[in-house]
């Protein structure tokens, strides 16, 4: 059995590869590319390294892999700038040949520098990460260029220690280019200097997060079902800023059944549990479906674009509206507008309130089992379908309390659905 309070950052990489990636191997899996599934790891008895992660070193399982391996990008830069893509190669060869970094170091470097390029890209149409580094007097712009990286990865991780890898990865970069005369400055210390990431890989209980009160605030401030729906989705689901404009009406359960709970079912999300129980706002979601089906010439799409009959609202143009109603409730996190990555911690800090009245309760079993830990009597005992019920049963009033009449919208409440020939029907689901 794993002891996963007791494993490092460090010990957690050298476990996927001397003990995760030959059983990947085992099965024809390329350890080195394909990333274990959230159910793979889950059915290997491996379910452990999800909590470790988030609890011990603020990171999730998809950073961890993305980190560690990056099957897409590895022989695939972003951009077609191919004197940046080059120096990038040089760069980790370098570290492979003369340093004798491990393979293991050797991807989750190129994985990192990868999602730093892409995202340059991204931001700045860009693929050219060194043009603006040849001479100092060309600085300014390589500097507002990389600070657009910076406010994207600052938005787009969740955990400072990842955020800290990406960083120290591109100041090794430049100080590479520094020594052989490529580059005349740093700007990735520059970068570093703008953001306050700590690199210590520890959770961090203090981020900042939306309190109660203040959730209650812009709650009472939406002023139609889409900006409630806006709410739900990242207080209340707990969805990442651009996983809500990815939502269909097909990627919709609300069936309840007795034992179960109404939910999300993603196609695509690695590393990540791909079902999110709707513990709130399931009314809300099925008036919206149901205003969805009636738009026949429109998207299927729960945030359908008002500029496109086909395409969905943007990952930026959801976080823009929450920042609109949190603007209009006069909420500031930090002397800040908060974004939907506020709003998801303030999910997170209610799910470990209720797991830490769980935990709470494994202090008995712990002592008669004679268990050195809580975390040993809660891996070997206490499996996911008896957490998420707890978690349920703990989360949901709390919810309800702090968006009050959630689950309040409408009447005689519906949603669609389709039978076998794909046609749309509606169920009611009361």
């Amino acid at each position: 059995m794993v002891d996963w309070a007791s494993k490092s950052y460090e010990e957690l990489n050298a476990l996927y590869w001397n003990q995760i990636a030959p059983e990947r191997r085992e099965e024809g899996h390329d350890p080195k590319n394909d990333i274990p599934s959230y159910e793979w790891l889950n059915n290997h008895g491996y379910s452990g390294i999800h909590r470790a992660l988030k609890r011990d070193h603020d990171t999730t399982t998809k950073e961890f892999f993305d980190e560690l391996l990056d099957p897409k990008e590895e022989f695939d830069w972003a951009g077609d700038h191919h004197e940046t893509q080059q120096w990038l190669e040089k760069f980790l060869t370098s570290l492979e040949e003369r340093k004798k970094r491990a393979d293991s170091t050797i991807q989750s470097k190129r994985g990192r520098l990868s999602r730093i390029l892409r995202t340059h890209v991204e931001v700045n149409n860009s693929g050219d990460l060194i043009g603006s580094v040849r001479s100092r007097g060309e600085g300014k712009d390589g500097f507002q260029q990389l600070l657009k990286v910076g406010d994207e990865l600052d938005e787009t991780l969740e955990s400072t220690q990842s955020k800290f890898n990406h960083i120290y990865d591109l100041i090794e970069f430049y100080e590479f280019l520094l020594r052989r005369k490529i580059a005349a400055y740093n700007p990735g210390k520059w970068i570093k200097d703008e953001f306050d990431w700590d690199c210590s890989g520890t959770y961090n209980k203090s981020s900042p997060c939306l309190s109660k009160e203040q959730v209650k605030k812009i709650w009472d401030k939406t002023r139609d079902l889409e900006e409630q729906l806006i709410v739900i989705c990242y207080v209340g689901l707990g969805l990442r800023t651009d996983e809500p404009a990815s939502l269909t009406r097909e990627n919709f359960d609300l069936q309840e059944e007795e034992e179960g709970c109404p939910r999300i079912d993603f196609d695509e999300r690695k590393n990540y549990a791909g079902t999110v129980p709707v513990l709130v706002g399931k009314n809300q979601i099925a008036q919206r479906l149901r205003e969805v089906q009636s738009n026949v010439n429109k998207s299927d799409c729960l945030f359908p674009s008002s500029y496109s009959d086909n395409e969905a609202l943007s990952g930026a143009a959801m976080r823009d509206r929450f920042k609109d109603i949190c603007r209009r409730a006069d909420v500031k996190v930090d002397g800040e507008t908060p974004t939907p990555r506020h709003a998801r911690r303030t999910w997170y800090s209610l799910y470990t309130e209720s797991l830490d009245e769980l935990y709470g309760r494994l202090e008995f079993p712990a002592d008669d089992q004679s268990s050195k830990t809580i975390e040993v009597v809660r891996d070997s005992y206490l499996n996911e379908d008896i957490e998420f019920q707890h978690h349920r049963s703990c989360m949901k009033p709390v919810l309800r309390e702090i968006m009050p009449g959630v689950n309040e919208y409408g009447s005689d409440i519906s949603f669609p659905s389709t039978d076998e020939g794909g046609q749309a029907t509606i169920t009611n689901f009361g």
